[in-house]
């Protein structure tokens, strides 16, 4: 039975300078539903089958490798990599983590609040709720706009009607604790680059690739290597960590060119029982659009509009 993964480790591809590939690593506690995700305690803390023997993440010697899948024609999955490339410079433990750790949450005035227990994690969405965007004039008028994609896009005077509709404070509201999680927290410290990476949640690294290896493409992943802390773990139970790798666009060899990971594919895990690679569950067609659209990192549509009347929903002045 699969467990619930302790650890996700995300590829953020930077940019490719026309010999070596730069990268970035996000690697981060995952919260369950029996797990606070406290980087503080061992990471296998109650998976009685796993023992509490291993590090935690805030002690964790990680190694980290690179993998390369060429072509676009196939989902990123364990299947064999093309290559396999260590990363030295984002691995290794990080001896100022846990010292951060604990000064964020020790117990003084300005410092974060733990809540007790496992994270209350956030529930499916309901369909009878949603939120609401009104697409003013000036935004459709600077492209070719052919009506809302997106559920809640508005372009009547239903957005209007609503904001200006007298409603009840909602009897079952109840105000947020004070008191935060560690996925919070977590968020907080991704927030400030700097001190992520005093943490170890993000790590970095660059080289070497040869441009054929995307003369059409690929994808690139990163995982733990085999001396590394928490490779046993791995090794018994694939679903101890989740992967998501990046979309990579065609390279030239000796031409520099940016690079963004707009969306973050999962890694799907090889199934020895089942012939050939994994297959995606569901349509991505419009996943994959997106990735390659933003595959450079920049906006397509830049648009801002100053308001022209202290009504905010007027579009024309009113005097």
């Amino acid at each position: 039975m699969a467990m619930e993964p302790r650890l996700s480790i995300l590829t953020f591809p930077q940019r490719y300078d026309g010999a070596r590939l730069h990268v970035r690593v996000l690697m981060v506690p995952r919260l369950s539903t029996t797990w606070s995700g406290d980087p503080l305690a061992p990471l296998i803390a109650n998976m009685p089958a796993m023992g509490d023997t291993t590090p935690s993440f805030a002690d964790a010697n990680v190694q980290l490798e690179a993998r390369v899948l060429s072509g676009l024609d196939r989902f990123p999955s364990t299947v064999a990599p093309d290559e396999t490339i260590a990363l030295p410079g984002a691995s290794g433990a990080l001896p100022t983590a846990r010292s951060l750790f604990e000064a964020l949450i020790a117990n003084e005035p300005g410092r974060f609040r733990l809540s007790a227990g496992a994270p209350q994690l956030a529930a499916p969405p309901a369909d009878h709720l949603g939120v609401s965007r009104y697409l003013t004039r000036t935004y459709r008028e600077a492209f070719v706009f052919t009506g809302p994609r997106a559920k809640g896009a508005l372009t009547d005077d239903s957005y209007h009607c609503a904001m200006k509709a007298s409603t009840a404070p909602n009897p079952a509201f109840v105000s947020s604790p004070d008191t935060v999680s560690w996925g919070q927290i977590f968020a907080y410290c991704l927030r400030q680059p700097r001190l992520a990476m005093r943490l170890g949640l993000i790590r970095e690294d660059s080289f070497d690739i040869d441009a054929a290896r995307f003369a059409e493409g690929g994808w690139l992943y990163v995982d733990l290597g085999a001396n590394s802390d928490y490779a046993a773990q791995r090794n018994a139970d694939h679903t101890f960590r989740s992967m998501y790798a990046a979309r990579i666009p065609a390279l030239e060899a000796g031409v520099p060119r940016t690079l963004f990971s707009a969306v973050q594919f999962p890694v799907l895990f090889d199934d020895p029982d089942v012939p050939g690679p994994p297959a995606a569950l569901g349509s991505y067609d419009r996943v994959f659009i997106e990735a390659a659209d933003y595959d450079d990192g920049f906006a397509k549509i830049v648009h801002g509009v100053q308001p022209v009347s202290q009504n905010l929903l007027a579009e024309e002045p009113d005097g």
